[in-house]
């Protein structure tokens, strides 16, 4: 609890100094205390403000994180077909943004593989759920090809 008294001190700061970077993320972090309490319709109050703000400031992957935890919430109160959407989102930049990381140190690149690999899981985990095997197997397969170029260097 001591940890969402300090954000929520934290986020006038951020919009005081007119810091939207520092607000989006803020406002995300809120969320995931929110979704840790199991208070899902707070956790999203907090997301839906974080993500366009993410998006404004072209935090790609402020927004990614923000996506995925939106599917957990989102899953957690059973719309499968709304956490789905965003999980693909959320993949779908985690894979464009591992695209421009492939040039960094291999240490970045693995921390990077350790960061996502949840948003993989769960989304695949989902798909299962819903009958949709191909498109599991596909998020699945993504996950494979990164970590097998990190087994391989």
């Amino acid at each position: 609890m001591r940890l969402l008294l300090y954000y929520h001190q934290v986020l006038p700061l951020a919009r005081g100094a007119e810091d939207q970077f520092d607000e989006g993320r803020t406002l995300s972090y809120i969320g995931q205390i929110y979704s840790d309490l199991g208070e899902t319709e707070k956790a999203l109050e907090y997301y839906q403000q974080a993500l366009p703000i993410e998006r404004e400031m072209g935090d790609q992957f402020g927004e990614a994180k923000t996506l995925g935890r939106l599917m957990y919430v989102l899953q957690q109160a059973r719309n499968f077909p709304l956490a789905i959407f965003l999980g693909k989102q959320a993949v779908n930049s985690y894979q464009q943004l591992r695209r421009n990381i492939q040039d960094l140190q291999k240490e970045v690149q693995s921390s990077y593989l350790g960061i996502i690999v949840s948003t993989y899981r769960q989304l695949a985990d989902l798909l299962l759920v819903e009958g949709r095997l191909p498109e599991a197997e596909q998020v699945l397969g993504m996950l494979k090809e990164q970590e097998f170029k990190e087994f391989t260097r």
